[in-house]
C-alpha cells in the first residue's frame, strides 16, 4: 500500500467496546489510514470532517473515521490493486501504453478537484505510492489533506519528489509544488524507477 501508518485489512469480526460505543460485530475490508494530528484534536478532527465530504471518481473515498484518541484513523474504500508504486515494481504486471495514459489523466484529474476546492487542498505528497489502482486500473489520488500541518513542513515531505524551492526556502507546500510532484510522478510512472 501507501506510505507508513497505512494498511489493507480485513477482519472476520470487529468487536469495539468502549464507556461511550456499543458493540459492533462485522467484517470490514478497507484502507486504513493513521491520521497524525499537529494542530490539536479540533483541527485534526475538523480535516477530518471535510475531506470526508469529498467526492470525485479520481480520489479515495473516505468511508469512515477511528476517532480513538491517540489512534485516529480515516477508514477508507479498498483499492484492490493497491498502490500504483507497487504494481510499477511488479515487473510481471503489464503497466504501459493504453493502461499508462488513462492512469495519468486520472492523477491530474484528482489532483485538479483537490486544487479546486476553496481553500485549494493542497497534497504535500504526490508521489506513485499515494495513488491507489482499483479493479478496472482507475487511479486514485490518496493520502491527501492527513494533516496540512504536519505536511506544511518540508521535512515531513518526500524530498525527490520536492520542487527545488522548498529544500531551499522557508515556504510550506504549495499548488504549485504539488505540481512538480506530478511531474516526477510522471518520471516515475514512465520510467517505472524511483527519481
Amino acid at each position: 500500500g501507501g506510505g507508513p501508518g497505512s494498511s489493507e485489512s480485513s477482519s472476520q469480526s470487529l468487536v469495539s467496546r468502549g464507556s461511550r460505543s456499543s458493540e459492533v460485530t462485522g467484517s470490514v475490508l478497507g484502507r486504513f489510514t493513521r491520521v497524525l494530528g499537529g494542530g490539536g484534536r479540533a483541527a485534526m478532527l475538523a480535516e477530518i470532517r471535510l475531506i470526508s465530504k469529498l467526492r470525485h471518481p479520481n480520489i479515495t473515498t473516505v468511508m469512515g473515521a477511528v476517532l480513538e484518541k491517540g489512534n485516529e484513523m480515516l477508514v477508507m474504500e479498498l483499492m484492490e490493486n493497491g498502490s500504483l508504486r507497487d504494481l510499477l515494481s511488479n515487473e510481471t504486471v503489464a503497466i504501459e501504453g493504453e493502461l499508462l495514459h488513462p492512469i495519468v489523466k486520472d492523477i491530474c484529474q484528482g489532483m485538479r478537484f483537490l486544487h479546486s476546492a476553496t481553500p485549494p487542498i493542497v497534497h504535500g505528497d504526490l508521489k506513485a505510492a499515494n495513488v491507489l489502482v482499483d479493479s478496472t486500473m482507475r487511479a486514485k489520488v490518496a493520502d491527501f489533506g492527513l494533516s496540512t500541518r504536519r505536511r506544511a513542513r518540508v521535512q515531513d515531505g518526500s524530498p525527490f519528489w520536492m520542487a527545488p524551492e522548498l529544500l531551499v526556502a522557508k515556504g510550506g507546500f504549495t499548488t504549485q509544488s504539488d505540481v512538480y510532484a506530478y511531474g516526477i510522478t510522471l518520471f516515475e510512472i514512465f520510467s517505472r524507477e524511483y527519481p
